[in-house]
């Protein structure tokens, strides 16, 4: 026999006692099929029922986001009640659920990148072929520790349907089965993520029956940017043990309040104890390099003061006094902190005996006050220069005149490197590395994922990751690192890059998006280079010893305690490519390029050669 409903007919806002009367609520962002609570209260504290003022009423959302109840205790008149289909046979269930890369569902993801297309599996058991499911797809934030807040924490994600944003999405079951295709919208959802990455689920609804799928939090699909390559670390040395050589600064007393020696026969101290490094390894891994967390490492902020002054703070010398060349701003002359003095040379690894055993000429510039090496300095600039970047340089060394240490980022700087031979080269070896691994991992792209950063000595590891360039050394593949940018090649000293940079220090590869059509995909892909704007004592046994300005710089650095910094450049780039072509088949490609190209140049020049034979040579005779 057919069950019975009823519906109400039309809007009243008063009724005599035990009338029969029905209560509509109209819902939000709640699924066909959900259940809501309704309480009812009489303010004149009026009895509802025996002994009560407050009543309480279940109903169930239908497809219009209505919920109804009928109150009274008189059955409805024939006029109220229509028929509803008899229940199919067997209880309603959903059974089980995946995420996957293609319509049937036989590669199975966990991990997908912003713009990907994907498909949502459902399994269900006691629903009639073309029945409706409703689906809205969450972000789960319940089950995350970094979250805030009390009760539902979960965000609703909005669903492509046929080119329209959707609230919820209404799928079909076909032979027990419910495929969706989704290409998430989640950029707005990772911005407000402590992670970065949002975990997909989907709140299923069918009549009364209402589920989380997939039933595991473990399958839940993560979505969102993944760091592939980081080489060495912004402000660590080569090997990652302690601070790097051209970010030290002081006043050239060495191992004041160092850490033991790494080296007994050289003025070499550990700076960072160990604790402090690994925990900055452990930082960096999880978010990247952060300005405020690791400002130690970028010199933007100093060691605990530990020692006392050996004079008062503000005592006035005379102008005259050797403690003149001591003075951190030229405009405070007399005004010496012995404090701050003593508590840089913390980040001394220098003695002033070591840097007067450069040579004449460096001991020369160590007697000079400041100001002639401030000259020297930016002299060095005017002269060897030129172009866009003039103006980079002198930011530059205005904030190392500031002393200030920090990160230093300038859209022309990044332009410049973007758009360098060198860096070009090393993009194209990233993007093959990026375009191997779509061919051979793209439904596990939690392998592709690699946030630990591998060091100088750690050759074998990166050629072992396929992280290589298409060049070779001794018949072995060369691992790609960085970009740098000589004084010999591609202008970089005039133009600017060789003083301002010289040699990338560190990187990070992040890939953001693949935009997915069939076989095809557009990858857009992150870059970020560190360096440090400081010298060392290897720079200075190279031609740069013989620039009074490269003196200047490392006298000031490490004579004067004026702190180097880290600069930053960071865009973006995007490339086409299919899954079915990995490195080699783009390596192959290059080449083939290249020899078409060179074919194409012999033939023009042997063309070139024939004309000129052709031409008439002296006079005719």
């Amino acid at each position: 026999m057919a069950r019975k409903i009823y519906e109400p007919d039309q809007t009243i806002t008063e009724a005599s006692q035990g009338s029969r009367i029905w209560l509509e609520a109209t819902t939000m962002n709640i699924l066909p099929g959900e259940e809501i609570s309704i309480q009812l209260a009489e303010e004149s504290g009026l009895e509802l029922a025996p002994g009560t003022t407050e009543m309480e009423f279940f109903a169930t959302i239908d497809e219009e986001g209505k919920g109804r109840i009928l109150l009274g205790n008189q059955e409805p008149d024939e006029e109220f009640i229509i028929d509803e289909p008899e229940e199919e046979a067997g209880q309603p269930a959903f059974e089980n659920a995946w995420w996957s890369l293609d319509i049937e569902g036989e590669q199975k993801i966990k991990r997908a990148l912003p713009g990907m297309q994907v498909y949502f599996h459902i399994e269900t058991s006691g629903i009639a072929d073309k029945e409706t499911v409703y689906l809205a797809m969450y972000d789960d934030d319940n089950n995350e520790q970094e979250e805030g807040g009390q009760g539902d924490r979960d965000d609703r994600q909005s669903i492509n349907v046929n080119g329209r944003l959707r609230e919820y999405f209404e799928g079909q079951v076909i032979q027990n089965k419910v495929v969706v295709q989704i290409t998430p919208f989640v950029e707005s959802a990772l911005r407000n993520e402590v992670d970065k990455v949002v975990e997909l689920y989907f709140r299923c609804s069918y009549k009364k029956v209402n589920v989380e799928l997939p039933f595991s939090t473990r399958d839940y699909l993560s979505v969102g940017s993944m760091v592939i390559d980081r080489y060495k670390m912004p402000g660590l040395d080569e090997k990652g043990v302690d601070i790097a050589s051209d970010l030290t600064y002081g006043y050239g007393e060495v191992g004041l309040h160092h850490f033991p020696a790494k080296d007994p026969e050289r003025d070499d101290y550990f700076i960072y104890s160990k604790q402090q490094i690994d925990e900055y390894k452990c930082t960096y891994q999880e978010k990247g390099f952060d300005e405020n967390e690791h400002s130690l490492y970028s010199n933007r902020t100093d060691f605990p003061s530990t020692v006392q002054p050996r004079i008062s703070k503000h005592e006035t010398l005379p102008h005259e006094n050797p403690i003149d060349n001591l003075i951190i701003d030229d405009s405070a002359m007399g005004l010496v902190d012995y404090n701050a003095i003593s508590d840089s040379n913390r980040k001394a690894i220098y003695s002033t005996e070591k840097t007067a055993g450069l040579g004449r000429l460096m001991r020369a510039g160590m007697d000079a006050v400041n100001w002639t090496l401030w000259f020297d300095l930016r002299l060095m600039e005017e002269l060897m220069v030129w172009g866009s970047l003039s103006p980079v340089l002198t930011q530059l060394i205005h904030k190392f005149k500031r002393n200030e240490g920090g990160v230093f980022e300038d859209a022309k700087l990044t332009k410049s490197v973007q758009k360098n031979p060198s860096t070009k080269r090393y993009c194209t070896w990233v993007e093959d590395y990026i375009a191997e691994h779509l061919k051979t991992n793209l439904g596990e792209l939690e392998k592709v994922e690699d946030k630990i950063p591998t060091f100088s000595h750690e050759r074998a590891k990166r050629i072992e990751q396929g992280k290589v360039s298409d060049q070779r050394s001794g018949g072995q593949l060369i691992p790609f690192t960085k970009p740098s940018f000589p004084y010999s090649r591609d202008f970089n000293l005039v133009g600017g890059r060789t003083l301002a940079l010289n040699d990338i220090w560190s990187t990070e590869v992040k890939l953001l998006k693949v935009e997915t059509a069939e076989d095809d995909y557009t990858a857009t892909y992150q870059i970020t280079l560190y360096d440090h704007f400081g010298l060392d004592y290897p720079d200075m046994t190279k031609f740069f010893y013989y620039g009074a300005g490269f003196r200047a710089w490392f006298i000031l650095q490490h004579v004067k305690g004026f702190k180097p910094f880290i600069t930053k450049m960071q865009f973006t780039q995007s490339f086409k490519g299919n899954i079915c072509i990995g490195r080699k088949e783009r390596v192959e490609e290059r080449a083939e390029a290249r020899r078409l190209k060179e074919a194409q140049r012999q033939k023009e020049a042997r063309e070139k050669l024939d004309r000129i034979q052709d031409f008439p040579i002296g006079p005719k005779i």
